[in-house]
């Protein structure tokens, strides 16, 4: 006697993958993505001064909320000008604005050199990579 029950078997999607492998393998590329971004980001600048390490994680964003500018592996000791649209600082070979809300005031820098906290962010709703400036400490002289 022949079973009318149909045999069941895995639905592939467009790709050829069965939701269940899709879902696994999404899952190890984000865990391995997540682990080493943190990786890449946990060791501090090779510009940094070490002895100053107390003095960069004290550093708060401007404002009411008291957030940390990151720690020491997003600030970076760079050089700054003031141009009539604020400060700029030099990353990767470009100067960019320093937003006006991102400077902190009546903050001592040990440095001796500007000092500026970013991180590259990803933008959701454009799908790409943005440069975000968390805090900026002006030279010294300045």
């Amino acid at each position: 006697m022949k079973d009318w029950r149909r045999e069941r078997t895995p639905r592939l999607g467009r790709n050829g993958w069965s939701r269940t492998t899709a879902c696994i393998f999404g899952l190890v590329a984000a865990i391995l993505l997540f682990a080493s971004l943190r990786s890449a980001t946990a060791a501090p600048p090779p510009d940094a001064d070490l002895q100053n390490h107390a003095w960069f994680e004290s550093l708060e964003q401007p404002g009411e909320r008291h957030l940390l500018c990151c720690s020491i592996a997003d600030c970076h000791l760079t050089a700054s000008r003031i141009s009539p649209d604020g400060y700029e600082v030099a990353i990767d070979d470009a100067w960019i604005i320093v937003p006006v809300d991102r400077v902190l005031q009546n903050v001592s820098n040990p440095t001796g050199r500007a000092v500026v906290c970013y991180r590259r962010i990803v933008d959701p709703e454009l799908k790409q990579w943005e440069l975000r400036i968390f805090c900026f400490v002006r030279p010294p002289e300045a």
